[in-house]
Protein backbone atom coordinates (compact mmCIF):
# COMPACT_ATOMS: atom_id res chain seq x y z
CA UNK A 1 0.00 0.00 0.00
CA UNK A 2 1.41 3.67 -0.66
CA UNK A 3 2.50 5.57 1.93
CA UNK A 4 1.61 8.95 0.98
CA UNK A 5 -0.55 8.87 3.92
CA UNK A 6 -0.84 11.16 7.38
CA UNK A 7 -1.03 9.35 10.53
CA UNK A 8 -3.30 10.88 13.28
CA UNK A 9 -2.65 8.99 16.30
CA UNK A 10 -4.37 8.52 19.52
CA UNK A 11 -4.08 6.55 22.58
CA UNK A 12 -7.71 4.22 23.07
CA UNK A 13 -9.98 2.76 20.74
CA UNK A 14 -12.65 4.93 19.55
CA UNK A 15 -15.91 3.92 19.78
CA UNK A 16 -17.87 3.26 16.65
CA UNK A 17 -20.86 5.24 17.33
CA UNK A 18 -18.69 8.23 17.59
CA UNK A 19 -18.89 8.22 14.10
CA UNK A 20 -22.57 7.63 13.88
CA UNK A 21 -24.08 9.95 16.70
CA UNK A 22 -24.72 13.84 15.30
CA UNK A 23 -24.08 16.08 18.42
CA UNK A 24 -22.05 13.79 21.03
CA UNK A 25 -18.59 15.28 22.46
CA UNK A 26 -16.86 14.24 25.61
CA UNK A 27 -15.82 18.07 25.14
CA UNK A 28 -18.64 19.47 26.11
CA UNK A 29 -17.62 21.73 29.19
CA UNK A 30 -14.14 21.31 29.07
CA UNK A 31 -12.64 24.90 27.85
CA UNK A 32 -8.93 23.04 27.11
CA UNK A 33 -10.30 21.52 24.90
CA UNK A 34 -10.78 22.59 21.49
CA UNK A 35 -13.91 21.16 20.50
CA UNK A 36 -17.04 20.83 21.77
CA UNK A 37 -19.95 20.59 19.27
CA UNK A 38 -19.57 17.07 18.60
CA UNK A 39 -20.28 17.50 14.82
CA UNK A 40 -16.61 17.71 13.57
CA UNK A 41 -15.35 14.39 12.93
CA UNK A 42 -18.88 13.26 11.50
CA UNK A 43 -18.27 16.47 8.72
CA UNK A 44 -14.74 15.83 8.34
CA UNK A 45 -15.44 12.08 7.72
CA UNK A 46 -18.53 13.22 4.93
CA UNK A 47 -16.84 16.23 3.14
CA UNK A 48 -13.77 13.65 2.64
CA UNK A 49 -16.20 11.33 1.22
CA UNK A 50 -17.92 13.68 -0.73
CA UNK A 51 -14.78 15.18 -2.02
CA UNK A 52 -13.13 11.87 -2.79
CA UNK A 53 -10.35 12.21 -0.41
CA UNK A 54 -8.73 8.52 0.71
CA UNK A 55 -8.67 7.69 4.20
CA UNK A 56 -8.25 5.00 6.82
CA UNK A 57 -10.25 4.81 9.97
CA UNK A 58 -8.53 1.58 13.10
CA UNK A 59 -10.13 1.58 16.30
CA UNK A 60 -7.93 -0.86 17.87
CA UNK A 61 -7.14 -4.14 15.55
CA UNK A 62 -10.27 -2.73 13.66
CA UNK A 63 -10.94 -0.98 10.45
CA UNK A 64 -13.92 1.26 11.08
CA UNK A 65 -15.41 1.02 7.41
CA UNK A 66 -17.09 4.39 6.27
CA UNK A 67 -18.57 4.59 2.85
CA UNK A 68 -21.58 6.10 1.06
CA UNK A 69 -25.06 4.85 0.05
CA UNK A 70 -28.02 6.08 -2.37
CA UNK A 71 -31.27 6.20 -0.60
CA UNK A 72 -34.69 8.16 -1.14
CA UNK A 73 -35.78 11.44 0.61
CA UNK A 74 -39.25 12.45 -0.38
CA UNK A 75 -38.81 12.45 -4.95
CA UNK A 76 -34.61 12.92 -4.62
CA UNK A 77 -32.14 10.97 -4.26
CA UNK A 78 -29.36 11.54 -1.72
CA UNK A 79 -25.88 9.90 -0.16
CA UNK A 80 -25.88 9.24 3.16
CA UNK A 81 -23.06 7.62 5.15
CA UNK A 82 -22.41 4.52 6.34
CA UNK A 83 -20.22 3.09 9.01
CA UNK A 84 -19.28 -0.79 8.47
CA UNK A 85 -22.22 -1.09 6.34
CA UNK A 86 -25.06 0.37 8.09
CA UNK A 87 -26.81 3.16 7.39
CA UNK A 88 -26.44 6.50 9.10
CA UNK A 89 -29.08 9.52 9.70
CA UNK A 90 -25.95 11.87 8.38
CA UNK A 91 -26.38 12.86 4.85
CA UNK A 92 -23.58 13.78 2.75
CA UNK A 93 -24.40 17.53 2.49
CA UNK A 94 -22.89 18.04 5.90
CA UNK A 95 -21.15 21.11 6.80
CA UNK A 96 -22.00 21.81 3.10
CA UNK A 97 -19.66 24.88 3.35
CA UNK A 98 -16.50 23.29 4.54
CA UNK A 99 -13.87 24.19 2.93
CA UNK A 100 -11.52 20.55 2.51
CA UNK A 101 -8.85 21.75 4.60
CA UNK A 102 -11.45 22.00 7.67
CA UNK A 103 -11.54 18.12 7.64
CA UNK A 104 -7.68 18.20 8.32
CA UNK A 105 -8.44 20.60 10.88
CA UNK A 106 -11.19 18.41 12.54
CA UNK A 107 -8.88 15.33 12.74
CA UNK A 108 -5.73 17.36 14.36
CA UNK A 109 -7.65 19.03 16.81
CA UNK A 110 -9.07 15.84 17.98
CA UNK A 111 -5.42 14.13 17.96
CA UNK A 112 -4.28 17.80 20.18
CA UNK A 113 -7.54 17.42 22.64
CA UNK A 114 -6.08 13.71 23.28
CA UNK A 115 -2.68 14.03 23.78
CA UNK A 116 -1.95 12.04 20.44
CA UNK A 117 1.08 12.75 17.74
CA UNK A 118 1.17 12.71 13.77
CA UNK A 119 3.69 11.50 11.34
CA UNK A 120 3.73 12.31 8.02
CA UNK A 121 4.37 9.48 5.36
CA UNK A 122 2.89 6.82 6.65
CA UNK A 123 1.08 3.39 5.50
CA UNK A 124 -2.44 2.65 7.16
CA UNK A 125 -2.32 -0.29 9.16
CA UNK A 126 -4.09 -1.19 12.06
CA UNK A 127 -2.82 -1.21 16.54
CA UNK A 128 -4.01 -2.51 19.42
CA UNK A 129 -5.43 0.05 22.20
CA UNK A 130 -4.67 3.03 19.55
CA UNK A 131 -7.05 4.62 17.12
CA UNK A 132 -5.70 5.63 13.46
CA UNK A 133 -6.97 7.85 11.12
CA UNK A 134 -4.65 7.75 7.88
CA UNK A 135 -5.22 10.75 5.63
CA UNK A 136 -3.99 10.93 1.90
CA UNK A 137 -2.11 13.87 1.58
CA UNK A 138 -1.42 14.20 -1.79
CA UNK A 139 -4.69 14.61 -2.80
CA UNK A 140 -5.55 17.85 -4.96
CA UNK A 141 -7.71 19.45 -2.20
CA UNK A 142 -5.02 19.18 0.93
CA UNK A 143 -2.25 20.45 -1.22
CA UNK A 144 -2.34 23.92 -0.08
CA UNK A 145 -2.71 22.98 3.83
CA UNK A 146 0.37 20.35 3.54
CA UNK A 147 2.92 22.97 1.84
CA UNK A 148 1.73 25.19 3.77
CA UNK A 149 1.37 23.82 7.02
CA UNK A 150 2.11 26.74 9.40
CA UNK A 151 -0.23 29.18 7.84
CA UNK A 152 -2.77 26.76 9.49
CA UNK A 153 -1.41 25.24 12.73
CA UNK A 154 0.72 27.48 15.08
CA UNK A 155 2.00 23.92 16.96
CA UNK A 156 5.25 24.13 15.33
CA UNK A 157 5.94 27.92 15.07
CA UNK A 158 7.65 30.49 16.84
CA UNK A 159 6.28 32.69 19.50
CA UNK A 160 7.00 36.52 19.79
CA UNK A 161 4.74 37.30 23.13
CA UNK A 162 3.60 34.32 25.78
CA UNK A 163 0.81 35.44 27.00
CA UNK A 164 -2.27 34.60 30.05
CA UNK A 165 -5.00 34.58 27.06
CA UNK A 166 -2.67 33.69 23.84
CA UNK A 167 0.28 34.45 22.15
CA UNK A 168 1.67 37.10 19.53
CA UNK A 169 3.29 35.38 16.28
CA UNK A 170 5.70 36.64 14.09
CA UNK A 171 4.53 36.85 10.64
CA UNK A 172 5.00 33.81 7.71
CA UNK A 173 6.50 35.30 4.35
CA UNK A 174 3.69 33.18 2.58
CA UNK A 175 0.99 35.18 4.27
CA UNK A 176 1.15 38.57 4.93
CA UNK A 177 -2.80 38.97 5.70
CA UNK A 178 -4.39 39.38 8.97
CA UNK A 179 -4.78 35.55 10.49
CA UNK A 180 -5.79 34.54 13.95
CA UNK A 181 -5.84 31.35 15.83
CA UNK A 182 -8.03 29.82 18.22
CA UNK A 183 -5.56 27.15 20.26
CA UNK A 184 -3.80 26.91 17.38
CA UNK A 185 -6.48 26.37 15.05
CA UNK A 186 -6.44 29.03 12.01
CA UNK A 187 -10.37 30.42 12.72
CA UNK A 188 -9.86 33.90 10.94
CA UNK A 189 -8.78 35.61 7.93
CA UNK A 190 -8.96 39.14 5.40
CA UNK A 191 -7.55 40.76 3.40
CA UNK A 192 -5.84 43.30 5.41
CA UNK A 193 -2.04 42.87 6.19
CA UNK A 194 -1.11 42.88 9.78
CA UNK A 195 2.42 43.01 11.56
CA UNK A 196 1.59 39.81 13.56
CA UNK A 197 -0.55 36.91 13.97
CA UNK A 198 -2.33 36.07 16.88
CA UNK A 199 -3.08 32.91 18.39
CA UNK A 200 -5.94 33.45 20.77
CA UNK A 201 -7.26 31.57 23.85
CA UNK A 202 -10.63 33.36 24.01
CA UNK A 203 -12.37 33.46 20.62
CA UNK A 204 -15.90 32.54 20.44
CA UNK A 205 -16.32 30.26 17.03
CA UNK A 206 -18.90 28.74 15.50
CA UNK A 207 -19.97 24.98 14.24
CA UNK A 208 -17.69 25.49 11.68
CA UNK A 209 -15.17 26.39 14.39
CA UNK A 210 -14.35 29.67 12.83
CA UNK A 211 -14.85 33.04 14.48
CA UNK A 212 -18.52 34.27 15.41
CA UNK A 213 -17.73 37.90 15.34
CA UNK A 214 -14.95 39.67 13.30
CA UNK A 215 -15.05 42.72 15.98
CA UNK A 216 -13.81 40.01 18.58
CA UNK A 217 -10.63 39.06 16.82
CA UNK A 218 -9.62 42.55 16.66
CA UNK A 219 -10.82 43.20 20.16
CA UNK A 220 -8.69 40.03 21.78
CA UNK A 221 -5.85 40.95 19.66
CA UNK A 222 -5.68 44.56 20.20
CA UNK A 223 -5.62 43.09 24.01
CA UNK A 224 -1.95 40.88 23.34
CA UNK A 225 -0.43 43.89 21.38
CA UNK A 226 -1.66 46.27 23.80
CA UNK A 227 0.63 44.18 27.27
CA UNK A 228 3.25 43.46 24.68
CA UNK A 229 6.89 43.75 25.27
CA UNK A 230 9.17 46.88 24.16
CA UNK A 231 10.81 45.05 20.74
CA UNK A 232 6.95 43.84 19.73
CA UNK A 233 5.86 47.90 20.29
CA UNK A 234 8.52 49.36 19.12
CA UNK A 235 8.32 47.33 15.37
CA UNK A 236 4.52 48.47 15.29
CA UNK A 237 5.33 51.86 15.67
CA UNK A 238 7.85 51.70 13.26
CA UNK A 239 4.97 50.68 10.51
CA UNK A 240 3.88 54.71 10.66
CA UNK A 241 6.60 55.84 8.47
CA UNK A 242 5.36 53.51 5.83
CA UNK A 243 3.35 54.60 3.23
CA UNK A 244 1.26 51.57 3.13
CA UNK A 245 1.13 51.72 6.73
CA UNK A 246 -3.06 51.83 6.30
CA UNK A 247 -2.96 48.61 4.97
CA UNK A 248 -2.10 46.94 8.34
CA UNK A 249 -5.45 46.02 10.87
CA UNK A 250 -3.58 47.19 13.53
CA UNK A 251 -3.25 50.57 12.00
CA UNK A 252 -6.75 50.86 11.34
CA UNK A 253 -9.10 53.00 14.16
CA UNK A 254 -11.40 49.88 14.45
CA UNK A 255 -8.64 47.75 15.87
CA UNK A 256 -8.52 49.22 19.38
CA UNK A 257 -11.82 50.37 19.45
CA UNK A 258 -12.61 47.43 22.31
CA UNK A 259 -9.39 46.92 23.50
CA UNK A 260 -9.93 48.99 27.17
CA UNK A 261 -7.15 50.84 29.06
CA UNK A 262 -4.95 48.67 30.75
CA UNK A 263 -1.31 48.74 28.46
CA UNK A 264 2.36 47.54 29.33
CA UNK A 265 4.38 49.99 30.88
CA UNK A 266 6.76 49.35 27.49
CA UNK A 267 4.30 51.51 25.94
CA UNK A 268 5.69 54.42 27.75
CA UNK A 269 9.02 53.71 27.06
CA UNK A 270 8.80 53.13 23.45
CA UNK A 271 6.80 56.67 23.17
CA UNK A 272 9.93 58.43 25.37
CA UNK A 273 8.31 61.17 25.67
CA UNK A 274 7.35 61.78 22.12
CA UNK A 275 4.26 63.82 21.33
CA UNK A 276 1.70 61.72 19.65
CA UNK A 277 -0.08 62.53 16.48
CA UNK A 278 -3.12 60.98 15.32
CA UNK A 279 -3.00 59.24 12.25
CA UNK A 280 -6.15 60.49 10.23
CA UNK A 281 -5.36 64.26 10.73
CA UNK A 282 -1.39 63.66 10.77
CA UNK A 283 -0.89 66.28 7.78
CA UNK A 284 -1.75 68.70 9.54
CA UNK A 285 1.14 69.17 11.50
CA UNK A 286 4.96 69.32 11.33
CA UNK A 287 6.02 65.72 12.22
CA UNK A 288 9.77 65.32 13.70
CA UNK A 289 11.79 63.07 16.01
CA UNK A 290 9.68 64.85 18.67
CA UNK A 291 6.94 63.83 17.22
CA UNK A 292 5.16 59.94 16.83
CA UNK A 293 2.05 59.07 14.94
CA UNK A 294 -0.44 56.24 16.11
CA UNK A 295 -3.68 55.41 15.23
CA UNK A 296 -6.46 57.88 16.08
CA UNK A 297 -8.32 55.28 18.58
CA UNK A 298 -5.43 53.88 20.29
CA UNK A 299 -4.21 57.63 21.05
CA UNK A 300 -7.46 57.74 23.51
CA UNK A 301 -6.91 54.02 24.79
CA UNK A 302 -2.78 55.53 25.69
CA UNK A 303 -4.20 58.28 26.94
CA UNK A 304 -7.37 56.38 29.20
CA UNK A 305 -4.21 54.42 30.74
CA UNK A 306 -1.07 57.05 31.35
CA UNK A 307 -3.02 59.73 31.72
CA UNK A 308 -1.06 62.73 31.58
CA UNK A 309 1.97 60.87 31.17
CA UNK A 310 1.17 61.00 27.32
CA UNK A 311 0.93 64.31 25.67
CA UNK A 312 -1.38 63.78 22.20
CA UNK A 313 -1.10 66.95 20.07
CA UNK A 314 -3.90 69.53 20.38
CA UNK A 315 -5.49 67.78 23.91
CA UNK A 316 -3.86 69.45 27.83
CA UNK A 317 -3.11 72.80 26.61
CA UNK A 318 -4.75 75.79 25.07
CA UNK A 319 -4.01 74.60 21.24
CA UNK A 320 -3.29 78.27 20.10
CA UNK A 321 -3.11 82.30 20.93
CA UNK A 322 -4.04 84.57 18.25
CA UNK A 323 -0.89 86.66 17.87
CA UNK A 324 -1.14 90.27 18.05
CA UNK A 325 0.75 93.11 16.43
CA UNK A 326 1.81 90.54 13.40
CA UNK A 327 3.14 92.38 9.97
CA UNK A 328 0.64 90.64 7.62
CA UNK A 329 2.37 91.04 4.46
CA UNK A 330 3.72 87.52 3.48
CA UNK A 331 -0.06 86.30 4.62
CA UNK A 332 -1.36 88.91 2.17
CA UNK A 333 0.69 88.26 -0.51
CA UNK A 334 -0.07 84.70 0.16
CA UNK A 335 -3.77 85.35 -0.17
CA UNK A 336 -3.62 87.51 -3.33
CA UNK A 337 -2.06 84.97 -5.02
CA UNK A 338 -4.48 82.59 -4.12
CA UNK A 339 -7.18 84.86 -4.89
CA UNK A 340 -5.22 85.91 -8.61
CA UNK A 341 -6.09 82.24 -9.44
CA UNK A 342 -9.31 82.47 -8.40
CA UNK A 343 -9.99 80.71 -4.95
CA UNK A 344 -12.61 82.88 -3.38
CA UNK A 345 -12.91 83.30 0.52
CA UNK A 346 -13.29 86.20 3.10
CA UNK A 347 -9.83 87.37 3.99
CA UNK A 348 -10.81 88.38 7.55
CA UNK A 349 -11.64 84.68 8.69
CA UNK A 350 -7.87 83.78 8.23
CA UNK A 351 -5.44 84.49 11.43
CA UNK A 352 -2.36 84.37 12.76
CA UNK A 353 -1.60 82.46 16.04
CA UNK A 354 1.17 80.91 17.93
CA UNK A 355 0.37 77.48 18.57
CA UNK A 356 0.77 75.19 21.66
CA UNK A 357 2.14 72.23 20.09
CA UNK A 358 4.79 73.79 18.00
CA UNK A 359 4.46 71.08 15.21
CA UNK A 360 1.22 72.34 14.05
CA UNK A 361 1.46 74.87 10.95
CA UNK A 362 -2.22 75.55 10.74
CA UNK A 363 -5.84 74.29 11.66
CA UNK A 364 -9.47 75.20 10.63
CA UNK A 365 -11.62 76.39 13.75
CA UNK A 366 -14.90 77.49 14.39
CA UNK A 367 -15.33 78.80 10.49
CA UNK A 368 -11.38 80.71 10.86
CA UNK A 369 -8.70 79.64 9.48
CA UNK A 370 -5.62 80.03 11.74
CA UNK A 371 -1.97 79.65 10.21
CA UNK A 372 1.03 79.45 12.72
CA UNK A 373 3.45 82.65 13.13
CA UNK A 374 6.20 80.14 12.14
CA UNK A 375 4.84 80.24 8.69
CA UNK A 376 6.05 84.29 8.38
CA UNK A 377 9.72 82.80 9.61
CA UNK A 378 11.76 79.57 9.40
CA UNK A 379 8.49 78.22 7.54
CA UNK A 380 7.72 80.60 5.63
CA UNK A 381 8.60 78.27 2.33
CA UNK A 382 5.32 76.18 3.32
CA UNK A 383 3.10 79.30 3.54
CA UNK A 384 1.27 79.13 0.16
CA UNK A 385 0.60 75.62 0.58
CA UNK A 386 -0.41 75.71 4.48
CA UNK A 387 -2.99 78.30 3.15
CA UNK A 388 -4.26 76.91 0.32
CA UNK A 389 -5.05 73.74 2.35
CA UNK A 390 -6.50 75.35 5.18
CA UNK A 391 -8.91 77.39 3.10
CA UNK A 392 -9.95 74.42 1.21
CA UNK A 393 -10.59 72.94 4.76
CA UNK A 394 -12.85 75.64 5.20
CA UNK A 395 -14.68 76.11 2.02
CA UNK A 396 -15.58 72.57 1.51
CA UNK A 397 -15.55 70.92 5.08
CA UNK A 398 -13.10 68.08 3.80
CA UNK A 399 -11.26 66.36 6.55
CA UNK A 400 -7.48 64.86 5.98
CA UNK A 401 -6.94 61.90 4.75
CA UNK A 402 -9.87 61.70 3.17
CA UNK A 403 -10.98 60.44 -0.42
CA UNK A 404 -13.23 63.56 -0.52
CA UNK A 405 -10.64 65.68 -0.14
CA UNK A 406 -8.21 63.94 -2.40
CA UNK A 407 -11.07 64.43 -5.36
CA UNK A 408 -11.36 67.89 -5.11
CA UNK A 409 -7.65 68.78 -5.09
CA UNK A 410 -7.46 66.49 -8.10
CA UNK A 411 -10.70 68.38 -9.69
CA UNK A 412 -9.11 72.03 -8.76
CA UNK A 413 -5.32 70.87 -10.33
CA UNK A 414 -7.16 69.69 -13.56
CA UNK A 415 -9.18 72.47 -14.18
CA UNK A 416 -6.14 74.74 -13.69
CA UNK A 417 -4.40 72.85 -16.19
CA UNK A 418 -6.88 73.48 -18.81
CA UNK A 419 -8.12 77.35 -17.43
CA UNK A 420 -4.46 78.26 -17.21
CA UNK A 421 -4.27 79.12 -13.15
CA UNK A 422 -7.68 79.18 -12.83
CA UNK A 423 -9.07 77.57 -9.61
CA UNK A 424 -12.97 76.59 -10.06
Amino acid sequence: MMSNYVLFENDGEIPVNAFKLLGASSKRGDTSKIGFYGTGLKYAIVLMLREGIPFTVYSGLSEIKISKRATSFLDQKIDVMTVNNEKTSITLDAGIDWEPWFAVREIYSNTIDEGGSTKVGATPEAMAGKTRIYVDYSHEKLKDIFDNWNDYFTTSRTVLEKMAHGNILPKLPSNPYYTVFRKGIRAYSNKSHSLYDYDLDLLEINESRVAKYSWQTEERASKLLAKAGLDTIKAFMHLGSHTTTREYVEWQSSFWEYTGAMFSKDWLTAIDGRKLVPYDNAGRYDLSEATLVLPDKLLKRLKECFGRAVHVVGEDDEPYTIAEDVDMGKINASMDLLQSAGLTFNRSLVHVADFSDNSILGTVDKGKVILSTRLLGDMSNQLDETLLEEVTHMKTGHGDCTRSMQDYLFRTIVYMIKKGRTIA
